[in-house]
């Protein structure tokens, strides 16, 4: 299945300077206890090797969460009686240093997709690979966000008959070449894709994605996708480049699990963003 990563900014990755821990502390919600212990066995097993914690009811875990240290969330959207949407929002006023991580199936992930705007820090569904869940667990952990793979559909169909007046007054901002260089990041086009097809220099790509933030006040490539999708960018003339589902790393050295994801990157990491 994969999963889809937003590299965590260069002054975010500048900022860690305390040592990893051995073992995370990972707090699991979900009102089915048999799937608690499953995720919990997963995430308890090397490489990982976490220290999870259970909870069957979502405003416990926040009180937990809140009241003792804790490295991440991982919670069903639909737990009781806070729904994931809460439990984003509730810790990320106590405790924003806390990533939570949603599962549910296709449709509550797919409500839950302005999450990842508000901070979620990631969605999958739950028929996602247990090998997929664990490298997005990780991942996490290291500061970025991911999406499920199977996510990307759903993400260039949503949202286009919701852009307001002035989503769409921001959008005429943009010159023709800033147009279909946002249509080809809706459509998941690597930066390298963009430029072969534009028959242009990838740092003259990375100049209009530049020029689409600060026209668009966008922060990421997940924002601009978003945005892409709700202006019916993404239903325009298409383009001949192939989606490329495992593309270079988002930075020198980076290793994308699995070779399954696409690096949806933030703003001044060496990928594909200025």
């Amino acid at each position: 299945m994969g999963i889809l990563v937003t590299p965590r900014t260069q002054a975010v990755a500048e900022s860690d300077t305390a040592a990893v821990p051995a073992a995370r502390r990972v707090l699991l919600v979900d009102r089915q206890p048999l799937f608690l212990a499953a995720v919990s066995s997963l995430l308890s097993m090397p490489p990982l090797s976490a220290v999870t914690q259970i909870a069957t009811r979502s405003d416990e875990a926040v009180a937990a969460a809140s009241a003792r240290s804790v490295d991440l969330v991982v919670c069903d959207i639909l737990a009781e009686p806070l729904d994931g949407h809460a439990v984003v929002r509730a810790l990320a006023d106590l405790r924003p240093g806390v990533p939570v991580i949603l599962l549910g199936d296709v449709a509550e992930i797919t409500a839950a997709l302005p999450l990842m705007l508000e901070g979620a820090a990631g969605l999958f569904t739950k028929d996602v690979a247990p090998a997929d869940l664990l490298a997005g667990v990780e991942i996490v952990l290291d500061g970025h966000q991911v999406l499920g793979t199977n996510l990307l559909p759903v993400v260039l169909a949503s949202g286009v008959a919701s852009a307001s007046p002035t989503v769409m007054t921001a959008a005429g901002r943009l010159s023709p070449a800033e147009r279909e260089v946002l249509t080809m990041v809706g459509r998941g086009r690597s930066i390298a894709e963009i430029a072969s097809v534009r028959q242009i220099s990838q740092k003259t790509v990375r100049n209009h994605m530049a020029s689409i933030y600060r026209k668009l006040d966008l922060k990421n490539r997940v924002e601009a996708m978003l945005f892409a999708t709700r202006t019916g960018l993404v239903g325009e003339r298409g383009d001949s480049a192939q989606v490329a589902w495992a593309d270079v790393p988002s930075e020198p050295g980076a290793d994308v699990p699995n070779g399954g994801a696409i690096p949806i990157a933030s703003h001044d990491d060496g990928w594909d963003d200025p």
